[in-house]
């Protein structure tokens, strides 16, 4: 969401398949024009960046508009409907849900406790305490406040500082934005917290070191964070990355992560990973980290684990999670009822039948790594293509010895 799209008119061809039709004449359609320019007379502008189309419904990997066209959603209403959009089992569940109760605030129910029971048991053995929220950014905050703590807690005020990476998002809430390494979200903050630094990113193919690409050359990133502990000689209280950088569908080379683990560990110091875009099956398995066979000490969830309505959970260790006194970190909306049916509900969906839609997942992008990988040969303007299951990322470039993006394209 970086530019606003145009609603200018353009002539569109007529198209009858299997998963599209195209009825209008020109696009955007007419009724979303009109939509468009309502909601921009009473939003702000930073809401407009989205693709054109107004929304009347959804269903598998569709999105039909208001004028009847119906599209090919490609990003999984950008990496949440991982079972599909508005999937049967899902919408049974909630509709369940809303003949019982729809709002409880922080009373005790049983589909509370399934789900935290649920989360518990899908993810590593060394996590065992659940805090069910709303969104993405919460969990970071939530991983942030409970990491710093803990540092407090164990080492004294001075163990607080968190090492995350250049280019990483975690979200648009202050902390998250500060622990991100996005300097132009950053703008509007007018400082940052010392405790929260960045450091590159093993993105090979912007390697910070100038080479053209990966040469087993790991130990390079893995150094720069173990330059920061020792300068930081016990003040590091954790290290937080996105699983991969979704910006861009980045992914660290093989053992990268098990050094970095192993840093933390020599220093009790967290890692602490971001799977709020990664999780739940969108990368061939349940969760992304599994790729590189570590275990975080705290794991923030969101998107994918309803396929739909908001809720995200920070999972962790109780050792960690443990400090703060009764009633002090609570949030209103989170375990709302209605979206804790639609993570079951998704989350047995996932499960089901020996987790075919996550093998289905890792099958179908092997092939769509392929036929990526052919346009990357036919195509100059195609620099790099990068990924995993079904989340991939394409650079496009205006020439392939600079690198320089091709933002038009």
């Amino acid at each position: 969401m970086s530019r606003k799209y145009s609603l200018e008119p353009v002539r569109v061809s007529r198209i009858e398949t299997k998963y599209r039709r195209i009825v209008t004449p020109t696009l955007p359609s007419p009724r979303t024009i009109k939509l468009i320019q309502e909601l921009e007379r009473r939003e702000p502008r930073s809401m407009f960046g989205q693709v054109p189309i107004g929304i009347k419904r959804t269903y598998g990997i569709n999105v039909e508009d208001l004028d009847g066209n119906i599209f090919l959603d490609g990003t999984s209403g950008v990496l949440v409907t991982n079972i599909g959009h508005t999937h049967r089992a899902v919408t049974e569940a909630v509709k369940r849900q809303l003949e019982e109760f729809h709002f409880v605030y922080c009373f005790p129910y049983e589909k509370r406790l399934q789900l935290v029971k649920k989360l518990v048991e899908i993810t590593p053995e060394n996590l065992d305490c659940v805090f069910l929220l709303t969104t993405g950014s919460e969990t970071v905050e939530a991983a942030i406040k409970n990491a710093r703590r803990y540092g407090i807690e164990t080492a004294g005020p001075e163990k607080r500082v968190i090492i995350s990476f250049k280019n990483s998002f975690h979200g648009r809430t202050m902390g998250a934005q500060m622990a991100g390494g996005i300097e132009p979200l950053k703008s509007w903050i007018g400082y940052q917290d010392p405790g929260l630094i960045q450091v590159e990113f093993p993105n090979c193919y912007h390697c910070w070191k100038g080479r053209d690409g990966y040469s087993n050359c790991v130990d390079d990133c893995v150094d720069l964070v173990r330059a920061k502990f020792e300068e930081l000689e016990g003040r590091v209280v954790g290290v937080l990355s996105e699983t991969y950088q979704g910006r861009g569908a980045i992914f660290p080379p093989d053992g990268y992560y098990q050094k970095i683990a192993e840093i933390c560990r020599e220093n009790d110091a967290l890692l602490i990973l971001d799977e709020v875009q990664a999780g739940f099956g969108r990368t061939g398995k349940l969760f992304a980290f599994e790729h590189y066979n570590v275990a975080p000490n705290l794991l923030c969830v969101g998107k994918g684990i309803t396929s739909s309505l908001p809720l995200s959970a920070l999972i962790g260790e109780s050792r960690v999670m443990n400090y703060f006194e009764p009633g002090s970190m609570t949030s209103t909306h989170g375990a709302n009822a209605v979206c804790v049916a639609a993570a079951l509900a998704s989350i047995n969906e996932l499960l089901r039948d020996d987790m075919w839609i996550v093998r289905n997942a890792a099958e179908t992008g092997r092939v769509l790594g392929d036929r990526l990988m052919k346009l990357k040969e036919k195509y100059e303007e195609v620099g790099n293509v990068t990924g995993k299951g079904m989340v991939y990322g394409i650079e496009m470039v205006k020439d392939r010895e600079t690198k320089e993006p091709h933002a038009d394209l």
